[in-house]
């Protein structure tokens, strides 16, 4: 249906097919197309998402994206006569172009010969995986792999402890690297270590700095300083971004980092892709930990990173733009404070963010202490309070 519209406005559509996001990126990138579009179910089976990209394969800017509603919603858009109707294309060999491109990014010296186990969630990436792991010379056990692109939305519903403690259960016997989940959507990647125990995305973004020791990196704002502390240990330096995927991934590929995360599970090497990709997030961890078992490096961060608390508060939509002039006309003047996004304040014993969330009718309240001994609650409850005082005066004007 989206393939048959847009040709009706006159674009010209390079088809790929069943194909994870990676893929429609590289493409994009190789300068095929001048942008591009993923369409993939949605977390609700009945749900689709779609994925837009620009000719850099960045995702499109919010700015971008609200453009492209306002013209949907008001049905604004091109309508081509039938001499300019577009052309359809099914390009060949994209998915080869794909495992080259990938396969000159990644050291093959630290990724031939190694195992691993995973487990692909039913999702289509799971059709490049054999041609993946071949030319990169790995040895993997594929428990999950796609079976049909006719059922593709039964794939969120499958249960991700199960698929963990299956990979868990598995690696040990074959003597695996490591083993991982990779989401449907081929972007969010779990692993469990070499002795089959499962790694929290938050501590697994730990391992990766200390062991791949980026020059550069690219953090969002909610994120534990301890990240910043552990990069630049290693000589490396570390960039804010706001948060969300779209503003870490546009500002890591703006920077030429070595790496960029939000510490849930994607992982972003914009060496190879401007965004997350579950082939280059195995292979990096291929590289990092094929000598330092993944098992000693995690005991050095225990089981969890970091000390980031978070309150999330209810808040009408109406009430969002007055409650955020209601922080700055309180912070504006402070010299320290940062309102890029939302309100960043350094505060005795730590820090603390004010920040609305851009999707839903939520606003979130994080803190971290500077010190071990210092609980977040301790520093934040003054600063929620702040914020539902603001939201319950807000409700109180528009009632």
């Amino acid at each position: 249906a989206m393939t048959a519209a847009l040709l009706g406005t006159g674009i010209n559509i390079r088809d790929v097919r069943a194909a994870h996001a990676g893929v429609v990126r590289h493409d994009v990138l190789a300068g095929k197309s001048s942008a591009g579009a993923h369409p993939r179910v949605g977390k609700d089976s009945d749900e689709v998402e779609i994925l837009f990209f620009s000719s850099d394969a960045t995702p499109m800017t919010e700015g971008d994206q609200r453009s492209i509603e306002k013209v949907f919603v008001r049905e604004d858009y091109r309508r081509a006569y039938a001499g300019d109707i577009g052309e359809l294309i099914y390009p060949g060999r994209v998915v080869e172009q794909f495992v080259e491109r990938l396969e000159r990014a990644v050291d093959r010296r630290k990724t031939s010969g190694a195992t691993i186990v995973v487990d692909f969630f039913g999702g289509v990436a799971g059709l490049v995986a054999s041609r993946v792991f071949s030319r990169l010379g790995v040895g993997a056990v594929v428990m999950e792999g796609f079976a049909n692109a006719n059922i593709a939305g039964t794939a969120g519903k499958m249960n991700l402890e199960e698929s963990i403690e299956r990979v868990a259960r598995i690696v040990p016997t074959v003597d695996a690297a490591f083993g991982a989940v990779v989401g449907p959507e081929a972007e969010y990647v779990q692993f469990v270590d070499d002795e089959g125990r499962w790694v929290p995305p938050d501590v697994m973004l730990a391992c990766l700095i200390g062991q791949l020791q980026p020059r550069s990196a690219v953090l969002p704002i909610n994120l534990s300083r301890g990240y910043t502390d552990l990069v630049e240990s290693e000589g490396g330096i570390v960039e804010s971004s706001r948060t969300g995927l779209g503003n870490v991934a546009i500002k890591a590929a703006g920077v030429g980092a070595d790496l960029a995360s939000l510490a849930d599970g994607r992982y972003i090497f914009p060496a190879f892709l401007p965004a997350p990709d579950c082939f280059m997030t195995l292979a990096r961890a291929l590289e990092a930990f094929r000598d330092e078992p993944l098992s000693r490096t995690r005991e050095k961060f225990g089981a969890s990173f970091g000390n980031v608390a978070r309150e999330r508060l209810e808040c009408p939509w109406a009430a969002k733009g007055r409650v955020m002039r209601g922080l700055a006309e309180k912070f504006g003047a402070d010299p320290d404070a940062i309102l890029t996004e939302g309100v960043l304040l350094n505060v005795q014993g730590g820090w603390v963010l004010m920040l609305p969330d851009p999707d839903y009718p939520v606003f979130y309240v994080y803190a971290e202490p500077e010190e071990d001994g210092t609980q977040p609650a301790d520093i934040m409850q003054e600063y929620v309070e702040l914020v539902r005082s603001l939201i319950d005066d807000q409700a109180m004007i528009s009632s």
